[in-house]
């Protein structure tokens, strides 16, 4: 679907400009220390991931959420991102 040049984004999607300014509250009410614990925390999960990729280890409750693990700890990682 092409949109018009005339069409601010945030005329179409008001909430995705709602989700903008939800992140950047977010962003502003975390400190230093909550970021890292943060980013440590999703870089472990997307290791833990790869290491069942790998079937180097085998947790089958969480075996079929890989995907959905790699894209929370993206999130997570943009999130905390500066």
């Amino acid at each position: 679907m092409l949109v018009p040049i005339a069409f601010r984004m945030s005329d179409r999607y008001p909430k995705m400009v709602t989700l903008r300014a939800s992140l950047r509250v977010l962003y502003r009410v975390m400190n230093n220390k909550t970021r890292s614990v943060i980013r440590a925390v999703a870089i472990i999960l997307v290791l833990l991931c790869v290491v069942m990729q790998m079937r180097w280890v085998i947790i089958p409750a969480i075996d079929g959420y890989r995907f959905w693990i790699v894209v929370v700890s993206f999130a997570a990682i943009l999130i905390t991102s500066k």
